[in-house]
């Protein structure tokens, strides 16, 4: 039973009994005759009674205000529990008072009451527990008027573990009996996750996503300053990298994006701690070089071109056209060196742009063979083919021609290095779904070409599986409107393929192949180089014949 429960029946049961009293003194009694007497003790007995009433209502306005003040206290409680922000006092005494919010259990990991405020905030930093103790101590025993500027000086954040917790102090009074108390009451937020995406999001304003590096706001701003007169003289290289089209356009945007994070890790690998180093955008990096003067910096593009020359990604050669300048004094804008060294750059870029080409086409060959799209046997038969053929026609004094028609037979199927290998390894027919992802090769190859400025080729590449009648692909083109090389290259790579063993089919003799390109003649090959190149063949078989009797 509640305490003002049983008050309010000890009033009633005392009300009652004082109600049988004035009962009992109202019977007439023999023998007492003292009305006056009687009166008096009757008053008496209204006032007791006035007195009890009014105590009952007395006892039930305080019931009443105690429990408004027990909701309230629920109510702030429960306030305080859900904040997600931890208070807790303490006195001079230093220790927890047993009243905290229940966010201090979750910030902690324990209880909390009665521990030291030092200990709690400091337990692994002796010396800082220490220096808290002090302050708190020293800040108890000052005058009033000087708690403000202290508690100011007080720490404001701790870390417990992997939690940093910002914390907030107040200065309180508390009414304890006769006494009032000086306490402080501490507001602890936990800010780790706070922080932790303040970084982030600092990190990704100043950061590349794709490489982790610099980005171009963090450059843009560093450019926009003066030069440091320690970091003088500084170097700056801007830097392209070679193939990004290539990769995007043959093999697609993933492939790109991994040349583009192998050449960053590339970079910080040659420059480590001594740069630091950015992605401007696209293909372009920026690399500063503090206190590195002209010679340094050659040094330094030498050791980055040398290390790219171990480097692939698939079939694409890491490359780099890098352009550099040098700042020397605080007079010169970081803004005009970067436009210095990117000028440098595109030169250098334009002067070697044919040994890239030629270092590229020399690669993605080599990825064929090593790959299993191309023997080195089927380019090396291709070519003797393709040179004495083309001589027989009475081409072939032409350098750029020749140039063309040697790229066509190492290229010609560059567009399956982007096929699915399962396709490619496959030994039984494709279906109909493989078959058409294969006949996409031609446009794969035909964008590598492009890429790379070879505009003769990739139409080439584009029309070696064009039929002469239109019913080849990719464009159904007929005729003449296939390039002549594509014509003339398709009737020595059917006679090989023809004349040599696949994974799928067995070599047909040369007569056989001979009477099918006979065949085929006006239908999938130009019909007057399918006539020269019987001749051609017929006549270099007669030679053959006569070379192996004469020796006979």
């Amino acid at each position: 039973m509640k305490p003002d429960e049983t008050r309010n029946q000890i009033y009633d049961h005392e009300l009652s009994v004082l109600e049988r009293f004035r009962q009992e003194l109202n019977k007439p009694r023999a023998g007492f005759t003292d009305r006056d007497l009687l009166k008096e003790f009757e008053a008496l007995l209204n006032e007791y009674e006035k007195l009890f009433k009014m105590s009952k209502k007395i006892s039930a306005i305080s019931d009443a205000q105690s429990r408004v003040l027990n909701q309230r206290e629920s109510d702030i409680k429960n306030l305080l529990d859900h904040a997600n922000q931890g208070f807790l006092s303490f006195g001079s005494n230093l220790r927890v008072n047993p009243n905290h919010s229940r966010e201090c259990s979750h910030i902690f990991g324990h209880r909390i009451s009665g521990w030291d405020i030092g200990e709690l905030l400091y337990a692994d930093d002796p010396e800082g527990m220490q220096l808290l103790q002090d302050q708190l101590r020293e800040l108890f025993e000052a005058p009033i008027e000087q708690i403000n500027e202290r508690i100011t000086q007080l720490p404001d954040r701790v870390e417990l573990k992997a939690k940093k917790i910002n914390v907030e102090y107040k200065g309180i009074h508390s009414a304890g009996g006769l006494t009032e108390e000086r306490l402080i009451m501490l507001i602890l937020t936990d800010v780790t996750e706070q922080l932790e995406t303040q970084d982030r999001i600092h990190y990704l304003s100043t950061h590349d996503i794709l490489t982790s590096l610099y980005n171009r706001f963090y450059l843009e701003k560093v450019l926009e300053e003066k030069p440091f007169l320690e970091h003088l003289p500084l170097s700056m290289l801007v830097i392209d990298i070679n193939g990004l089209k290539l990769a995007n356009d043959v093999f697609g945007h993933r492939t790109g994006d991994q040349l583009l994070i192998h050449a960053s890790r590339l970079l910080l690998r040659v420059f480590g701690d001594a740069a630091i180093v950015t992605r401007w955008g696209g293909d372009e990096f920026v690399v500063l070089l503090p206190n590195t003067d002209e010679a340094m910096c050659t040094e330094w593009m030498e050791r980055l071109q040398a290390a790219c020359k171990s480097e692939k990604v698939g079939a694409v050669q890491v490359s780099m056209a890098v352009g550099s300048a040098v700042v020397t004094s605080q007079d010169e804008t970081l803004t005009e060196s970067f436009m210095n060294a990117e000028k440098n750059m595109y030169k250098q870029k334009l002067l070697e742009n044919k040994r890239f080409r030629k270092d590229l086409i020399e690669g993605v060959t080599e990825e064929l063979i090593s790959q299993g799209v191309q023997s080195a046997a089927h380019l090396s038969r291709m070519t003797d083919q393709a040179v004495e053929f083309t001589h027989y026609l009475g081409l072939g004094n032409n350098p750029n021609e020749t140039k063309l028609l040697h790229n066509l037979v190492k290229l010609h199927d560059v567009g399956n290095l982007a096929l699915p290998n399962h396709i490619l390894d496959k030994t039984t027919p494709l279906d109909d779904e493989e078959w058409e992802i294969v006949k996409t090769h031609s446009e794969i190859g035909y964008r590598m070409a492009q890429s790379v400025g070879e505009w003769e080729l990739a139409d080439a590449i584009l029309g070696m599986h064009e039929r002469w009648d239109g019913t080849g692909y990719p464009y159904a083109l007929a005729g003449e409107q296939i390039p002549y090389y594509s014509r003339l290259l398709a009737i020595l790579d059917a006679f090989d393929v023809m004349t040599n063993a696949q994974a799928y089919k067995q070599a047909i003799s040369t007569e056989e192949a001979l009477e099918a390109i006979k065949e085929a003649a006006g239908k999938q090959f130009d019909p007057q180089l399918v006539d020269a190149y019987l001749q051609w063949s017929h006549m270099n078989r007669e030679q053959a014949w006569n070379s192996s009797v004469e020796h006979s």
